[in-house]
């Protein structure tokens, strides 16, 4: 493959993340979207972790799904106190529509 070729597959395939930093940087991060985002990607990782203990055939992936759900159980936990002494509770409204597109890959 020539240089420019390997140039134009490169800015193509990297296009649509630059296009999504360029939008999100426009967008307001608020308190409450902090926590609505934090709060998700917590939840997410606590069920990939449960997931990797259920189905993880090999000792060292079970105990890496084990440490997930601990570490983010205990991440999700603190996140939620500060959001609670901050008056603040986790809400879908507080997302962007970028956010959520985000959250379904």
């Amino acid at each position: 493959m020539t240089l420019i070729a390997r140039g134009i597959v490169f800015a193509l395939a990297f296009a649509p993340g630059l296009a999504y930093a360029a939008k999100a940087s426009d967008e307001k991060m608020t308190d409450a979207r902090l926590v609505a985002l934090l709060h998700h990607v917590n939840q997410d990782e606590i069920a990939a972790g449960k997931l990797a203990q259920q189905k993880g055939q090999s000792v060292d992936i079970k105990a890496y799904g084990k440490r997930l759900v601990t570490d983010h159980s205990s991440s999700d936990q603190e996140v939620m106190a500060a959001a609670k002494k901050a008056g603040i509770s986790p809400s879908d409204s507080a997302l962007t529509a970028n956010d959520k597109e985000m959250m379904r890959c």
